[in-house]
């Protein structure tokens, strides 16, 4: 006989005004998250995330709006342990700017992996993530934030 096991697993979807899905959250039996696929209004893919025991765990991933991998993620337990930019998107404008939040976040990624209690550290990766369009790695951490210091 089968196995139900995947029965209590649940699919949470949002969707933009267009009707395209914009989120799609799946919850394993444990009601934790499991995964995470957030979409551009066009429904192309942006970004995949994993977790384990509600923290994001293993490998998550990046794409433009034409599909290209822009970046990768190594989460271990919730703490972002490696990055890797395959493409950075900026114009002749932009490029200065965008390059030091890239050099600024890559230095605060390590600093907050030697002192995950480094808030001060915390709020500013958030807050350049949410800069770069990382919105779902800027969220976890103004939460985590949120639940040091309110708790």
């Amino acid at each position: 006989m089968k196995s139900n096991a995947y029965s209590a697993n649940k699919v949470t979807r949002y969707f933009f005004k267009n009707g395209n899905i914009s989120i799609e959250e799946w919850y394993g039996t444990d009601d934790k998250i499991d995964s995470l696929k957030t979409y551009y209004k066009s429904g192309s893919l942006n970004e995949i995330y994993y977790y384990k025991k509600g923290m994001l765990n293993g490998l998550g991933y990046s794409f433009d709006k034409t599909g290209k991998k822009t970046t990768t993620w190594e989460f271990k337990k919730g703490r972002t342990i490696k990055r890797l930019n395959h493409t950075l998107s900026f114009d002749n404008l932009t490029e200065p700017a965008v390059k030091r939040l890239f050099d600024k976040l890559s230095e605060l990624n390590k600093v907050i992996l030697d002192n995950a209690e480094n808030h001060e550290a915390r709020l500013r990766r958030a807050q350049i993530r949410m800069e770069l369009g990382n919105k779902v790695l800027a969220l976890d951490d103004f939460l985590d934030l949120k639940i040091n210091f309110i708790g």
